[in-house]
């Protein structure tokens, strides 16, 4: 993946914010014997799986959740993009979703998540958080304090108002990782999907209480995923090359096996850049600015968009984008942006630009 200097200070920003899309802290494994310093320790992982629903991208579920009748699932999730989790209770359902996670006892732990549309509650045994009924994607947090011999607490979320939908997305649950129990298993599906000339990104479901993944590539570890995010991409790969990969989860109780392999192949090398991008459009919506452009014959490694001239602001594999920025949230102002092609052999022109009032 290429992204610029600006693209990565607003990764960090949107990971503070809460966003879905930006959240991914990933790290190569370290080289045998390497005299390098230690760098810190990572914050408190984020212990749910599935917590901002992207699973549903390759399985369509809510996938490691418990729900009853009346969830479901919906597009977009916060900041225009991804999924969200969905609950209209009934009087016979109270539409709600739980996940049992490892925690340790003596501890406190942080949740949160992320609501909009009726009525919902989130917590775990040890109390809630409720939000009325909203228009605008709205944050809950809790903190609470695991008991002494606590060894795992189950998160729910649901709506509380029957008749009345509500969206929920990113549930995290902060804190230490379980000394005692390990992850029940590795992850039970993974995917490969973005496959550059340069790289692979593989996305997974994963296992309740990790704090870590870790990604082999035959019987070489590959890369240690940390904060126990649910993909990576993996770059530095040779163009028009098969690879196979699996992937473990872990926490400070101890590692599981392997996951199934998942093949996937490069793209095959170019011998010239791609042509301009055409024409780009530009939609004002709540959440964000949505850039749509035809496909570019060639471009095998994506698209960088250009905004307000800084070169390689982000960087996306398909033919859309949303920059996200909630309207409202600033003043109105105009947004220029422009698009270009990518494959082993360079960038090829930018698109003409295309501005837009937000």
């Amino acid at each position: 993946m290429r992204r610029g200097p600006i693209a990565v200070a607003l990764a960090l920003c949107l990971t503070v914010t809460g966003a879905t899309a930006l959240t991914i802290a990933e790290r190569p494994a370290p080289a045998a014997g390497a005299g390098a310093a230690i760098p810190p320790p990572p914050p408190p992982p984020f212990l749910t799986a599935n917590r901002e629903f992207e699973a549903a991208a390759f399985t369509g579920q809510l996938s490691a959740w418990t729900c009853d009748p009346g969830t479901g699932l919906t597009r977009p999730g916060i900041w225009g993009v991804g999924y969200a989790m969905t609950s209209k209770p009934t009087a016979t359902s109270q539409a709600g979703c739980t996940q049992t996670v490892p925690v340790r006892p003596n501890t406190m732990y942080w949740l949160f998540a992320v609501a909009r549309g009726g009525p919902v509650v989130l917590g775990t045994e040890y109390g809630s958080v409720s939000l009325p009924r909203t228009t605008d994607w709205t944050d809950l947090r809790t903190v609470f304090t695991t008991g002494p011999d606590a060894s795992t607490v189950r998160v729910s979320v649901r709506g509380t108002s029957p008749g009345e939908k509500v969206a929920v997305d990113g549930v995290r649950l902060q804190g230490m990782d379980s000394t005692a129990i390990k992850p029940a298993g590795p992850p039970p599906v993974v995917v490969a999907g973005e496959q550059t000339s340069h790289s692979v990104r593989l996305s997974w479901v994963g296992t309740p209480g990790s704090s870590q993944y870790r990604v082999y590539e035959g019987d070489v570890l590959r890369y240690i995923v940390w904060n126990a995010a649910e993909t990576v991409t993996l770059d530095g790969l040779q163009p028009a090359t098969s690879y196979q990969y699996t992937v473990t989860a872990l926490n400070a109780a101890g590692e599981t096996g392997r996951s199934a392999p998942v093949s996937a192949r490069t793209a095959p090398a170019s011998a010239k850049r791609p042509a301009a991008v055409g024409t780009v459009t530009a939609e004002s919506l709540p959440d964000g600015i949505r850039l749509r452009w035809k496909p570019v014959p060639g471009a095998t490694d994506g698209y960088n968009i250009w905004f307000n001239g800084f070169p390689e602001f982000a960087w996306v594999y398909g033919t859309e984008y949303m920059f996200p920025a909630r309207r409202g949230e600033q003043p109105v102002t105009t947004y220029t942006f422009r698009v270009s092609a990518l494959n082993s052999a360079g960038e090829g022109p930018k698109s003409p630009k295309v501005r837009v009032r937000h």
